[in-house]
């Protein structure tokens, strides 16, 4: 039996009942309160990647995002563009490689990962977030069924991501040429 929204053409723009359930608590008063589209929008928002950061790779993000925003009114929407980061995460370490010249016999996105991490000194903690993004990007690739993330997971993952974009990209351009 399926579960949640059926999509039709009368309701694909109205809220997912799942989306009722983001609730924030207002530091103020205590109060508790439901984000509209555009305030969760707004949420996802947050989290800009830099100047550095290559124009595709800012493009891919976007798209990413904008499908996550479209989740308040399909929740599945969630799930799919936080799979869609982990292929923008995979984007930005071969634009990184690319540009730091890496060996063309590194073909496989884990070699990839590990040269630049290695050529970057990435930390311990840094290259274990890259890692599981990348077992999340190879999970969802080879999915054997629908996996379902939530609103406060596709936030987390906007703002982990635009932090990895961001480092990366700015460790590489503060590299002497």
């Amino acid at each position: 039996m399926r579960k949640g929204k059926i999509l039709t053409a009368e309701n694909w723009n109205a809220m997912d009942e799942r989306s009722s359930f983001i609730e924030f608590q207002n530091r103020f008063d205590g109060s508790q309160y439901c984000l509209t589209g555009s305030g969760w929008a707004e949420r996802l928002l947050r989290y800009p990647l830099k100047a550095s950061v290559p124009d595709e790779i800012v493009e891919l993000q976007e798209v990413a995002i904008a499908v996550m925003c479209y989740g308040f009114n399909f929740y599945p929407l969630y799930t799919l563009g936080q799979e869609q980061i982990t292929r923008v995460l995979e984007a930005a370490i071969s634009h990184a490689y690319r540009a730091l010249k890496g060996p063309s016999k590194k073909t496989r996105y884990v070699d990839r990962l590990d040269w630049v991490a290695a050529k970057l000194k990435f930390s311990d903690d840094r290259l274990k977030q890259w890692h599981a993004s990348r077992a999340i990007r190879n999970s969802a690739s080879h999915a054997t069924k629908q996996s379902l993330f939530g609103s406060s997971d596709a936030l987390n993952f906007v703002r982990i991501s635009s932090i990895l974009i961001n480092e990366l990209f700015e460790q590489i351009d503060s590299l002497p040429d």
